[in-house]
């Protein structure tokens, strides 16, 4: 059976400039004014589009680029791509970057949520944060040393996501099993209340 949501088309905005009229996908248009979507799985191909993205829209905006972010998580790689993306792109400009959560951020999508700029980290009220330990999908392959280094590898990783957490949140050491342990689902008044988000999102 085919999936009814395969049927939905991407709006088409047509615009009219000195050299006629041009047409683009509404997630271009967008980012041409500083808003880049983040919808989906993260995934390789995705963190290296909106990194691009984010040096096109650069050119154009004046104070801040937001990233809108709708997502379950995804590769634990695509995330640190672009959480490098976007200290790079803070430290040569004066631009924050702003990310909203608009429906969901779980995983490492809620790492990225809580990666924009101090201030400028918002959900909508009816959006959806969830925290949890990472799965990282290393499989025991190889020799035993392999396996070994897999296993280090993954526990480097893991540190490096708790580490953002404790200094990007108010979630102190003592607590943060608690919050990683299993999947936990939080509402954004809470989400406000832990520091994954600075504001709840009024408006556009």
């Amino acid at each position: 059976m085919t999936d009814p949501e395969s049927y939905y088309r991407i709006p088409i905005v047509f615009e009219q400039g000195k050299h006629g009229e041009r047409a683009y996908d509404i997630y271009s248009w967008l980012a041409k004014k500083g808003q880049i979507f983040i919808n989906g799985i993260l995934t390789t191909e995705m963190a290296d589009c909106v990194s691009a993205q984010l040096l096109a829209a650069s050119e154009k905006a004046a104070d801040k680029i937001e990233l809108l972010i709708d997502s379950p998580g995804g590769n634990v790689r695509a995330l640190f791509t672009l959480m490098d993306a976007i200290d790079m792109f803070t430290e040569k400009t004066d631009i924050k970057i702003a990310t909203s959560c608009i429906g969901m951020a779980g995983s490492a999508a809620a790492i990225l949520l809580l990666y924009g700029s101090p201030g400028y980290r918002s959900a909508t009220r009816r959006s959806t944060i969830m925290l949890h330990d990472m799965s990282f999908g290393f499989g025991a392959i190889g020799s035993s040393k392999d396996v070994s280094r897999q296993y280090d590898e993954a526990q480097r990783l893991r540190q490096e996501l708790r580490t953002t957490l404790l200094n990007r949140t108010n979630i102190t050491e003592e607590d943060i099993e608690n919050y990683l342990d299993r999947d936990e689902y939080i509402d954004v008044y809470m989400g406000k209340q832990l520091g994954l988000i600075d504001e709840i999102k009024e408006s556009f």
